[in-house]
């Protein structure tokens, strides 16, 4: 008895570490299993807050609708989480009655300055460009650059900004007489030198600098400096740079008059324009050639896409931005 006591004895201190360590243990599993609940309970909360905000974000897209009249549109949202949403409200297409729906496609207008603008900042952040120095180390050697307004003293950042004093060349009576007798062509009828060419020999609308006017005719110079100083067109510098690497897979340029999923728009019958009314013929391509905007604008896309592009540009947290994010 003696000596199985002393036996006992001796194995108690491995039996208090093993109980202790199984006590530890069965305590983190605890903590874990209410951590997991915890988060299993957050987690439905949100998904019930996200389901609501949709709906709700749903339904006042739907009143504006039924207020204004409007034939349809799409909306979206993202948050700073990266919870996102879309809704659709509406036809994409009054005479066939197509539905709108969250994948629809419209021409993204002067949105598509933002791409312009990401994409000359990041490459003077790369010091491919540089913002202030005169564009005509660019483009001096165009035939017709000494005959742009406040040619000799014009910056990049002048053109991202519309302090250059240029003329808008979408605004000119000469622009809008020559679109409505060539718009029916079949190609672009103005690529972005011919759009140059509406602005040349006028007086400039003010110094360099001192004041403010937006202007089309400005980023479309930017463009053809992106393109000269990377020896690359510029549909291919946002494709790499942005669309590919956010995945903004339904973002394209508007390049061609067949733009796969383009709403149809509509128009004033007495735009300055001469165009028709609705924008897209019975076989969904346009009527007239979107590619004159080029720089100016110049994509299609969608609702989503472009609330996640600007999430990324203004919000940061993207690789592929992190260029933009010091201020030149």
């Amino acid at each position: 008895m003696q000596t199985q006591g002393k036996t006992i004895f001796n194995r108690l201190p491995g039996l208090k570490i093993r109980t202790v360590i199984l006590i530890i243990f069965l305590f983190l599993l605890i903590l874990i299993g209410l951590f997991s609940l915890l988060k299993i309970s957050q987690l439905n909360q949100s998904t019930v807050e996200t389901s609501k905000l949709a709906k709700d974000f749903q339904s006042a897209l739907d009143a504006f609708q039924k207020e204004y009249g409007f034939p349809g549109a799409t909306a979206a949202f993202v948050l700073q989480d990266g919870t996102s949403g879309v809704a659709a409200t509406g036809v994409a297409d009054v005479e066939a009655g197509t539905p709108m729906t969250a994948e629809s496609r419209m021409l993204s207008a002067s949105i598509g300055k933002t791409f312009v603008g990401a994409t000359a900042v990041a490459l003077a952040r790369e010091g491919v460009l540089d913002l202030d120095i005169p564009v005509s180390r660019w483009l001096g050697d165009r035939r017709w650059f000494s005959r742009l307004p406040n040619y000799d003293v014009i910056t990049l950042r002048h053109l991202l900004t519309h302090s250059s004093g240029l003329p808008d060349h979408v605004h000119l009576e000469s622009f809008a007489t020559e679109v409505s007798h060539k718009w029916r062509e079949k190609d672009n009828p103005f690529p972005p030198e011919a759009l140059i060419e509406f602005v040349l020999d006028l007086t400039p609308l003010f110094e360099v600098g001192k004041d403010w006017a937006y202007t089309d005719t400005g980023y479309i110079l930017i463009g053809l400096v992106i393109e000269k100083a990377t020896g690359r067109s510029y549909y291919n510098e946002i494709k790499e740079r942005f669309l590919i690497p956010l995945d903004l897979t339904l973002t394209t340029p508007a390049d061609r008059r067949f733009l796969p999923g383009l709403t149809a728009g509509y128009m004033a019958a007495d735009n300055d324009f001469g165009f028709p009314r609705k924008t897209t013929a019975a076989d969904g391509e346009m009527v007239w050639h979107p590619g004159f905007e080029w720089t100016g604008g110049g994509l299609v896309s969608n609702s989503l896409d472009l609330a996640r592009w600007g999430s990324a540009l203004f919000g940061g947290g993207m690789r592929c931005l992190t260029p933009i994010w010091t201020r030149f």
